[in-house]
C-alpha cells in the first residue's frame, strides 16, 4: 500500500518541503499531523483516502446504523475506540469510522475478518457516540431544556478561545446563563448541526437547519443558525412553540378594537396587508395567526415563501428560499404564482424587486400578507415609497397594515421577587397600531406619505400608558 505520505505529495495539499521531516512517519502518526499540526481539512483528507484506499465517504446521514446491533457493544468501547457499527452479516461487519488507520480495527477482525468501512467526519461520529450514549441527557437536551424553562426566544452560542459562553434572550434582553469547555462545545456544536440537518463538515460558511423538543407536553420548533468567527462558529438557535399561534387574534394580546380591524383585512378577497415592527416583536406569530384564521374560517388555498420556515403548519404548503441556487424571495413568488393561491404569505419584503411582485400579485387577485422591519404605520408608507412602487397601486392594493411591539409588564413587587427571576419585571404584552385602508383616493394615487394617511382612515388606540402610537 503506497503511503498517506505519496497521496498527500501528489495531491499537492502541502509543501514537499513542510512534508518532508516526517517522510518515515507511519499512516497512523501523519494522519494525526495532517489534521493536528497542518490543519488540514478533514473532508480534503477523507477524500484523499477515499479515493486512494477504495473506501466510501459518506455524510451520517445516508447511513441506516442497527440499533441492536450497536447495543451489543459497551458505550465506552465505542466512544475509546471510535467506531460505529452499521450492520453484521456472518463474518462481515459494516461500521463507520473517522480515522482509517485505526488500530482496534486488527482486534475487531478476530471476530469479523471481512470488515466493511465507511468514512464519515470526526465530528458526526463524535455527535452520534455522545447521543446514543447519553440520550435525552446530552449537552444539548439540557440545553434546550433550560432554555424553555426560562421561556427563553433564543439562545445565543457564542465561541471563545476557551470554549463558548451560552446565553438565552428572555423578554428582549440577553441575559449569560452557561460556559462550556472545548470538549463540550465541540460537542454542542456537532449534536447542534446534526440534528439541524446541517452539513457538519462545514465550518467555514455560515449554514441555517431546523430542529424541535419537548418540553412539558408542548413542541417547540427550533430554528438554527451558524455564523463563522475567529474563534470558531457562533450559533444562534430561536424557539417558536405551536401553542403561540392561535386561530384568534385575542389570544395574541390584540385589543377587541384591532381585532375588528384585523379581521376586516382578513376578510378581503384580494390586496396586499403588512404585518410590521422590529426584530423579536412578534410578526411571525401575528402571520402565522394570520394564516390559521384563513384556513380554519375561510377555506382558503394557501401558499408561503419563507427564509426559513419557522413552524410547520399543517394544510398550508410552506417554501423555503435557497438562495445559493437562485431560489430567492422574488424568483420564488414568481413560481408560487403559478400555483393557483388564494392567499399567499411573503416571510419578509426586503427589497424593491420583491416588493413590486408582491404588490403586482396583490393588485391581479391574491391576498398577499407580509412583513417589513419598520416601527409604526408612518414608517412603512415612507418605507413602500422608498421602494419606488407606482403610487397608484400601492394606493388601490394595500388593504391595511398591523405594526406591534413587545414591552415589558411590571411584576408587582416592582423590584424583583422569585416569581419575576429578580428582574422587576415579568413577561410582555403587544401594543399595536393598526391602518385599515378604505378606498377614498378615487383614482388619484397619492403624491406621499402624509397624504395617503390623512386620506385612509387611521385607527390609533393605546394598550399600554406608557407607549401610544400616535
Amino acid at each position: 500500500m503506497t503511503s498517506l505520505f505519496d497521496w498527500v505529495q501528489r495531491a499537492s495539499l502541502i509543501s514537499f518541503s513542510e512534508l518532508l521531516p516526517f517522510r518515515s512517519s507511519s499512516n497512523t502518526v501523519l494522519f494525526d499531523l495532517l489534521k493536528n499540526r497542518f490543519q488540514l481539512s478533514e473532508q480534503k483528507l477523507l477524500e484523499l483516502i477515499s479515493d486512494n484506499m477504495r473506501i466510501p465517504f459518506q455524510r451520517l446521514s445516508m447511513l441506516v446504523p442497527d440499533k441492536k446491533l450497536i447495543d451489543s457493544f459497551e458505550k465506552e468501547t465505542l466512544q475509546t475506540y471510535r467506531f460505529l457499527p452499521l450492520y453484521e452479516n456472518g463474518m462481515t461487519l459494516g461500521l463507520a469510522i473517522d480515522n482509517p488507520f485505526n488500530e482496534y480495527l486488527e482486534t475487531l477482525k478476530q471476530t469479523w475478518p471481512n470488515l466493511k468501512p465507511t468514512l464519515i467526519s470526526s465530528q458526526e461520529l463524535t455527535a452520534f457516540l455522545g447521543d446514543s450514549a447519553h440520550q435525552s441527557n446530552t449537552i444539548l437536551a439540557r440545553v434546550l431544556h433550560l432554555a424553555c424553562e426560562k421561556k427563553a426566544s433564543d439562545i445565543h452560542l457564542h465561541s471563545v478561545a476557551s470554549g463558548c459562553e451560552i446565553q438565552f434572550r428572555m423578554e428582549g434582553v440577553l441575559y449569560p446563563m452557561l460556559t462550556c469547555g472545548p470538549e463540550e462545545t465541540a460537542v454542542l456544536k456537532s449534536l447542534i448541526k446534526l440534528h439541524a440537518h446541517m452539513d457538519i463538515s462545514q465550518i467555514t460558511q455560515p449554514q441555517d437547519g431546523r430542529l424541535s423538543t419537548q418540553y412539558e407536553g408542548r413542541h417547540f420548533d427550533i430554528r438554527a443558525a451558524s455564523l463563522p468567527t475567529v474563534f470558531g462558529e457562533d450559533f444562534v438557535l430561536r424557539l417558536f412553540h405551536m401553542e403561540s399561534i392561535g386561530s384568534h387574534f385575542s389570544s395574541l394580546g390584540f385589543r377587541q378594537e384591532a381585532v375588528q380591524l384585523i379581521e376586516g383585512m382578513a376578510e378581503q378577497e384580494s390586496g396586499l396587508v403588512l404585518v410590521t415592527g422590529p426584530t423579536g416583536s412578534g410578526k411571525t406569530t401575528t402571520l402565522y395567526t394570520f394564516l390559521s384564521y384563513l384556513l380554519q374560517y375561510k377555506k382558503r388555498t394557501i401558499v408561503t415563501l419563507e427564509d426559513p420556515v419557522e413552524a410547520i403548519l399543517p394544510g398550508i404548503r410552506q417554501s423555503q428560499i435557497n438562495p445559493s441556487i437562485g431560489y430567492t424571495f422574488s424568483s420564488g413568488l414568481k413560481a408560487i404564482l403559478r400555483q393557483d393561491p388564494d392567499c399567499i404569505m411573503i416571510g419578509e419584503i426586503r427589497d424593491q424587486h420583491t416588493a413590486q411582485v408582491a404588490l403586482e400579485a396583490a393588485y391581479t387577485g391574491h391576498l398577499v400578507l407580509a412583513s417589513l422591519h419598520t416601527s409604526d404605520c408612518r414608517s412603512t408608507l415612507l418605507r413602500l415609497s422608498g421602494f419606488g412602487l407606482d403610487p397608484f397601486l400601492v394606493s388601490y392594493a394595500l388593504k391595511g397594515i398591523v405594526s406591534q411591539k413587545l414591552v415589558k409588564k411590571h411584576c408587582a413587587c416592582q423590584t424583583g421577587c422569585v416569581t419575576c427571576d429578580f428582574k422587576g419585571h415579568l413577561g410582555r404584552q403587544l401594543i399595536s397600531e393598526c391602518l385599515k385602508v378604505d378606498h377614498v383616493f378615487h383614482g388619484n394615487p397619492f403624491l406621499d406619505s402624509q397624504a395617503f394617511l390623512e386620506a385612509a382612515q387611521f385607527d390609533s388606540f393605546e394598550t399600554d400608558a406608557r407607549c401610544k402610537f400616535v
